[in-house]
């Protein structure tokens, strides 16, 4: 599904009218359009997403911060969301830029995926909270709005544990005595 699809399947879902583009001269285009973009990136940095997740070694800047930090290394252009510093160190994010005092940055980093790439899970928690959006700002319907609100809240749920299980989960590297003593 692109953008105008999954913006379709909202508008249908509260009864609106379908558009061909962002630029349709209607309301449900000018809503959609305005609302699509912000409630994507909402929904894809509310969460770790797996397939959205990303990892790469930053590039050291030539430029040195003017205080608080010795380096500067440049962020990738896909981020949308820093999910970490592999170092754990201090950091602070400047414009395209993360300043720090570490000699590498390896970070964990949320990318903003084509919709093509979107899983189905997604897709449709996706979807409901458009249309949550939508059912008031098009259709003017509180009821449905809230209804949307709960499906889409349910789904997301769902989705994030879905998501959960593409990773399993770590066990620790290093147990302390205490424990191994007590369960072995």
């Amino acid at each position: 599904m692109n953008d105008i699809q999954i913006c379709n399947t909202a508008l249908v879902l509260v009864g609106g009218e379908t558009i061909e583009s962002f630029e349709d001269d209607m309301r449900e285009a000018e809503v959609a359009g305005t609302l699509y973009p912000m409630l994507r990136d909402d929904l894809l940095t509310s969460y770790t997403w797996k397939f959205s997740i990303e990892q790469k070694k930053l590039t050291q800047l030539q430029e040195v911060p003017l205080f608080g930090y010795a380096r500067a290394f440049q962020l990738p252009s896909d981020l949308i969301d820093l999910k970490s510093l592999n170092s754990h160190s201090d950091y602070r994010i400047q414009d395209d830029k993360l300043l720090t005092d570490d000699l590498e940055a390896e970070i964990t980093y949320q990318v903003r995926r084509s919709e093509t790439e979107f899983p189905t899970y997604f897709l449709t928690a996706l979807v409901y909270s458009l249309a949550s959006m939508f059912a008031v700002a098009i259709v003017g319907d509180d009821k449905k709005m809230a209804n949307f609100n709960k499906l889409a809240t349910d789904t997301l749920s769902k989705a994030k544990l879905r998501d959960s299980r593409k990773e399993p989960t770590k066990s620790p590297r290093h147990q302390h005595e205490l424990i191994t003593t007590r369960y072995n």
